[in-house]
């Protein structure tokens, strides 16, 4: 809508299914007040983090962001860091300050003290960049973890051999059996 451009978005719900959000609404008009009494009968529940589903799966995204620093893919490793921050640490912070959970927007204003911690997990296109930024979500997740003070078993041997993967490629590639194996850096490349 404008001018001035304004930005809205328009979603079409059923009077049962808007019961069920994550923040308040604002009515500015209705006809019969149906919507502003269901909202009135259940109030928001914003989304809770599910430490051990984030758990499970965080080693195995670890082990995978450094198979594409081995391989160099280094613009899949760009995107696979802004997913670990998007899924796993703006999620932390935000439960942290005790605000909804939507990746990592507004963080700069909501936390910047939290904000300028996750500038180490970012990277341009060079390996030794990308693997300083997995190790710093890694150190994030296990502090930020460890703060939120919630009981749910660690995955310790996983998060150790993991870790060790993503050192160990440092400088390397991999082999046909996904071990690390010396590598020379691709012609072109800002390792050259």
């Amino acid at each position: 809508m404008g001018p001035p451009l304004l930005h809205v978005d328009f979603e079409f719900v059923r009077i049962d299914d808007i019961t069920t959000r994550i923040d308040d609404l604002l009515v500015p008009w209705e006809r019969d007040g149906r919507i502003s009494t269901a909202l009135a009968q259940i109030p928001p529940a914003p989304p809770q983090i599910d430490f051990r589903w984030i758990e499970d799966r965080f080693r195995v995204w670890v082990h995978h962001g450094a198979t594409k620093i081995a391989r160099g893919e280094l613009y899949e490793v760009i995107g696979f860091l802004a997913h670990l921050r998007e899924t796993v640490l703006g999620p932390l912070v935000r439960r942290r300050n005790r605000r909804l959970l939507q990746g990592v927007q507004r963080l700069e204003t909501a936390d910047p003290e939290s904000a300028a911690e996750l500038r180490a997990t970012l990277c341009g296109r060079d390996a030794a960049e990308a693997v300083r930024a997995l190790a710093a979500c890694v150190e994030l997740y296990r502090r930020w973890t460890d703060e939120a003070d919630v009981a749910f078993d660690r995955r310790r041997r996983a998060e150790a051999l993991a870790v060790q993967f993503s050192h160990d490629v440092a400088g390397h590639g991999t082999g046909p059996s996904g071990s690390p194996t010396a590598r020379p850096a691709p012609p072109g490349s800002p390792e050259t």
